[in-house]
């Protein structure tokens, strides 16, 4: 079983954020950076450069997490144009 070496509060098993990193992983050349007390940031070696790539990519991160970028951003819109700036992706679960 894959693992991480955490899990959120909120979760029940580590699974389902391993597979979801490895995915990124393959897409995007995300590995993980940091792993904090209800966090996890990743770096991101190709992140989305189109909008509409941005767009799908923020979409997932917002079902993935209810807080991404480490600045509280709850919308896909905000998600977006943080992903189109910064390869640093944070997501924080309390």
């Amino acid at each position: 079983m894959p693992l991480i070496g955490w899990t959120p509060s909120d979760q029940s098993d580590a699974l389902p954020i391993t597979a979801v990193v490895r995915s990124w992983e393959d897409r995007f050349g995300a590995r993980l950076l940091e792993v904090g007390f209800a966090e996890i940031r990743l770096l991101a070696s190709r992140s989305p450069r189109t909008r509409a790539g941005a767009q799908h990519l923020a979409a997932e991160q917002f079902a993935f997490c209810d807080e991404c970028a480490g600045q509280g951003l709850h919308d896909v819109p905000a998600i977006t144009d943080h992903l189109l700036n910064s390869p640093l992706w944070t997501f924080w679960w309390d």
